[in-house]
């Protein structure tokens, strides 16, 4: 009988004992929160996920502020240490040249992979510049990304535009211009073409005073112009100390040319030169218009379409209005 009730009194014990430390236990358990679901076996790695923005949308929207020329847009998606690297406007400076000197028409790419790390990222594309000389010019190239404040920023250099601009690499393009088109009337008559030919002009001050009629003679043979044309601005006492009267073809003139070499030799001036000509003498030559330097006002426009900022290009008449077939195609290498 005391046997049995010492039993009953130690379960007792035991059941007091025992019930407060699965208590603590389980207390403990459900406050730890960051503990994981389950830990792992001897030696397993568990690894840590992180969540970061998608690389290649910042690679997109870099190349498309490159597509719509936004240099700044461009400069502001730089990481800091780019940006302490090269100044906006050097950064401006570079993008332009390209622009000018592959005569861009516009950029096209296309994003091809993306590799992405907690911090840093890689994007390959392509891209394609369009130039109005050569066409497109198509590479791939790679486009480096840091994670800064929980944004991707861009890694400049130099291959971000094309891989042969490495190291400060530049463009340079060597273009020929082609012969200007010839402009014929409906018999087949030259109307304007590429010619040899001479300006002419006038020295009032060398006028003989008996010898301003057989001058003016000489200027109606060579233009087929009345004299009476140039006659008040040749004698005008107030007119300058040389007057630009017209320009002829070479063959033309030569004909004129001993006469008023021995006769007028103090009268006329003359240059010889290459250049495009309109045969004033010809029926219809009032219509052809003229061909001459592109206004300061208007290079951007011709620079977009291929044209050197020294060229010249139809100013009025047939010659503006059919620039596009008379000018020609330039062959060019970049």
């Amino acid at each position: 009988m005391k046997s049995s009730a010492w039993k009953i009194i130690v379960l007792v014990l035991i059941l007091f004992i025992v019930m407060p430390a699965c208590n603590l236990g389980k207390t403990q358990q459900e406050g730890n929160t960051t503990s994981p679901t389950r830990s792992g076996e001897p030696g397993e790695v568990i690894p840590t996920i992180f969540t970061v923005p998608d690389p290649g949308e910042t690679a997109a929207a870099y190349l498309d502020a490159w597509v719509n020329f936004d240099y700044t847009a461009m400069y502001n998606m730089l990481t800091t240490l780019s940006q302490d690297a090269i100044r906006i406007e050097d950064f401006d400076k570079r993008y332009r040249d390209v622009t000018s000197e592959a005569v861009l028409s516009n950029i096209e790419y296309e994003i091809l992979q993306t590799l992405t790390n907690p911090k840093s990222a890689q994007v390959g594309y392509q891209v394609t510049l369009n130039s109005a000389l050569v066409g497109p010019v198509t590479r791939e190239t790679q486009m480096n990304l840091t994670l800064e404040n929980s944004e991707w920023r861009v890694v400049w250099d130099d291959t971000l535009i094309l891989p042969e601009l490495a190291g400060g690499n530049t463009l340079s393009m060597e273009s020929t211009p082609p012969t200007r088109g010839i402009i014929y009337d409906k018999d087949g008559n030259v109307l304007a073409a590429d010619t040899d030919a001479v300006a002419l002009s006038v020295i009032p001050s060398g006028i003989p005073e008996d010898g301003g009629g057989g001058m003016l003679n000489q200027i109606s043979t060579l233009t087929g112009i009345p004299s009476l044309y140039f006659a008040d601005e040749i004698f005008d006492e107030d007119a300058p100390w040389i007057i630009p009267i017209t320009e002829v073809s070479l063959d033309r003139f030569d004909v004129r040319r001993p006469i008023l070499q021995s006769n007028y030799g103090d009268v006329f001036s003359w240059v010889d030169y290459y250049t495009h000509l309109a045969y004033l003498e010809d029926a219809g030559a009032h219509a052809i218009g003229w061909v001459g330097a592109i206004p300061a006002e208007d290079v951007d426009f011709w620079r977009e379409k291929g044209y050197p900022i020294d060229a010249t290009i139809g100013r009025m008449g047939i010659e503006s209005w059919g620039e596009e077939e008379l000018a020609g195609k330039r062959s060019a290498y970049l």
